[in-house]
């Protein structure tokens, strides 16, 4: 298979005596979000408790990427043939903020058990609760998405 970029695609179509409509690729930000949703209904869906991670943040960072667990929501997201398909390549922390575009923050926030103490006891978390941090994560804008939001209106103010 070869690869090619979106110009070079145009270029061929152009060839060909077509005028072919090429998409521009999807914003890192917007597919960070649809991604970050996609594994919030994933959660929502799951019945049960997850396992989370206990007092993640007291391992080194190297540790803490490699952190994986049974029944952690990381593992129900690679369980996800869509996500496998975009490139989650493993179920631990390393491979989750790598995919899901995390800070090291946003992961703790996400997995680390000490997060849910009220809801959880220390026994987990329902998919619920771990899926409402996930979409208070997704809404946060960017400074790629403000930036782009800027533009379009500069650009509208233009026109």
């Amino acid at each position: 298979m070869e690869h090619r970029t979106v110009e070079k695609i145009a270029q061929v179509a152009k060839i060909w005596g077509k005028e072919a409509q090429v998409l521009a690729p999807e914003p890192r930000w917007r597919m960070r979000r649809r991604r970050l949703l996609r594994f919030a209904d994933l959660l929502e869906q799951h019945k049960g408790r997850l396992r989370l991670f206990s007092d993640m943040e007291c391992f080194p960072k190297r540790d803490q990427l490699a952190l994986r667990r049974s029944g952690s929501p990381i593992e129900l997201a690679l369980a996800d043939p869509e996500f496998r398909k975009e490139g989650l390549a493993g179920d631990n922390v390393g491979a989750a903020r790598s995919f899901f575009e995390l800070s090291l923050g946003e992961a703790h926030a996400i997995f680390c058990d000490c997060r849910y103490a009220e809801a959880s006891g220390r026994r987990g978390a329902p998919g619920e609760a771990v899926a409402q941090r996930l979409r208070e994560i997704a809404a946060k804008r960017t400074l790629p998405e403000i930036w782009a939001a800027a533009r379009e209106a500069i650009a509208r103010w233009r026109a």
